[in-house]
């Protein structure tokens, strides 16, 4: 008669992928539980890279959903100059990761992006018909309201006069310092130890110039899936007011919640945002 024995963890099924996306050829960290599951592509943060995902996506495949975490052109292991795109850049590379999944996989496909990675989803999902569910975290939806004050457009317009006789990029770190988005020391030291972090967090004058035009209020009324706006109640960066005018101007099937983290759950706290994705995309991607 045997004893009792541990559960063992299942591998974790991850495969590295490289596509196509306009001029450049992107990276992305891909796990196939099923074929015919959903699947949730994964949208990173502003400078961050697919490493974002690296604990919650193995958590959405025990969920038995697939998963693609994706670097950003001129993020991560992507090609592209650092610190040089647009949003609309980042649109069509999230674009691409969908043609991807459609190619190799059978089942729906839904978007989980979390701050820069949710204005990119909210976004995608009025553009490519293949995505049927979004879940749009810690959204800067009227950057304006929070990043722009006159200071800062003035050091933008002396950048944008000082780029035009010399190649200059500026960290984005002396806007925003990591203690305002990460809680744990832990994962600030890992982030500022990593080198393709490091040298995609400096933007160019022209970058800058279009983080601050964001305004997800010009395109969510035009969002025809269902939709989960999440809000970190301990954010050091945004309010939640930036999510309730994102929930308020939709007009398609839409829940709000809120989530005891700061502003990255995804990094601070996987084992509690993984239950709430799973729940979302059980009843809006296996119905």
């Amino acid at each position: 008669m045997t004893g009792p024995t541990s559960a063992v963890p299942r591998p974790d099924p991850v495969e590295e992928v490289r596509f196509g996306s306009t001029a450049y050829r992107l990276f992305g960290k891909l796990r196939v539980r099923d074929p015919a599951a959903p699947t949730i592509l994964l949208l990173h943060g502003l400078g961050f890279h697919s490493f974002e995902y690296d604990a919650l996506a193995p958590c959405l495949t025990e969920a038995s959903f697939n998963s693609l975490a994706l670097d950003f052109r001129c993020h991560g292991r992507s090609e592209g100059p650092r610190g040089r795109w647009s949003l609309q850049d980042l649109v069509d590379d999230a674009d691409a990761g969908v043609e991807l999944l459609s190619q190799r996989l059978q089942g729906k496909i839904g978007v989980f992006g979390n701050s820069l990675g949710a204005i990119v989803g909210v976004y995608l999902a009025t553009r490519n018909s293949k995505v049927e569910s979004v879940v749009a975290s810690n959204c800067p939806t009227r950057v304006a309201d929070f990043g722009v004050t006159k200071f800062r457009k003035t050091l933008l317009a002396f950048m944008k006069a000082l780029a035009a006789f010399v190649p200059i990029r500026v960290s984005v770190n002396h806007f925003i310092p990591y203690d305002r988005i990460l809680r744990s020391q832990r994962i600030m030291e890992q982030v500022r130890g990593d080198p393709l972090i490091a040298d995609a967090r400096r933007f160019a004058p022209s970058t800058y110039a279009d983080m601050f035009e964001w305004n997800a209020l010009d395109i969510i009324k035009n969002v025809r899936v269902p939709l989960l706006v999440l809000y970190a109640l301990q954010d050091g960066l945004q309010s939640p007011e930036q999510s309730t005018l994102l929930f308020d101007a939709a007009s398609c099937e839409k829940e709000m919640r809120a989530i005891d983290t700061g502003h990255v759950p995804d990094l601070e706290d996987p084992a509690l945002l993984a239950p709430i994705l799973k729940d979302w995309f059980d009843r809006t991607l296996r119905r």
